[in-house]
């Protein structure tokens, strides 16, 4: 919707200008459209500078569109408890502030994107994912490599994320001797993966337990498996366990 002046001739816009606010109002009221037409066109120019002081950097046209359509619309809700400019000029306000307001939640939509798009882990390519596939079948072959009793204790202390005092306390053994066995189940499982010819990158490479265990059984979605909770994360293991015995 467009506010659309009324055109006065020469004696009509004379009569006008000699008149008050209050007088045109109430013709206005009482269906006078030239009389709306005079005191729009008599106040504008100061709603113009109006707007323009307080949004420089904004055109202004529509804001005083707006601000003369909502006059239109509050005519009858205005009782003369203060001036028309005063009446005027309050709608103005609001629509300043309607303004700004729309400006900061476009402000924080656009900051909230960029937060997004930064921290958003990329998505993995296909031949990413193909690379994780083979890495993650050449460890599954590795483990498999290991005594039933190595593989027990890398899935009680990396996947089930047990501690040693605990894992001590389930087999009936001193803490120093589970400690030693998880460091010699690891070393062996990296000697077979460094000399294997796993056909991926990363050969011979130092291995990250923390990280390939999280993978594997998490499946692709290694972050999941990070965040999800005990109970779950344990019914993975033990699928994983199942896995192994295949």
């Amino acid at each position: 919707m467009q506010y659309t002046p009324v055109a006065l001739d020469s004696r009509a816009a004379a009569v006008a200008r000699s008149t008050s606010d209050a007088a045109l109002f109430a013709a206005w009221r009482g269906g006078d459209a030239r009389a709306c037409a005079t005191l729009f066109a008599r106040h504008t120019p100061a709603l113009r500078c109006f707007f323009r002081k307080r949004l420089p950097s904004t055109p202004i046209d529509d804001l005083i569109q707006t601000t003369l359509l909502g006059c239109l619309e509050a005519r009858d809700r205005f009782r003369g408890d203060c001036t028309f400019r005063t009446f005027l000029f309050s709608i103005a306000v609001n629509q300043v502030r309607r303004h700004l307001y729309l400006l900061e939640r476009g402000r924080r939509r656009q900051r909230e994107l960029i937060r997004v798009a930064v921290t958003r882990e990329p998505e993995p390519t296909p031949c990413a994912r193909l690379i994780d596939q083979q890495r993650r079948g050449v460890l599954m072959s590795g483990l498999r490599r290991l005594s039933d009793e190595q593989q027990r204790l890398i899935a009680l202390y990396y996947w089930r994320r047990r501690s040693a005092r605990a894992i001590a306390e389930l087999l009936d053994v001193p803490v120093g001797t589970v400690k030693t066995r998880v460091r010699r189940a690891r070393q062996k499982l990296a000697r077979v993966l460094k000399y294997r010819d796993v056909g991926v990158e990363g050969r011979g490479e130092r291995v990250d337990f923390e990280r390939w265990a999280q993978e594997l059984v998490g499946g692709m979605d290694g972050v999941a498996a990070r965040v999800e909770p005990p109970r779950e994360r344990d019914a993975r293991a033990g699928a994983f366990m199942f896995a192994l015995a295949a």
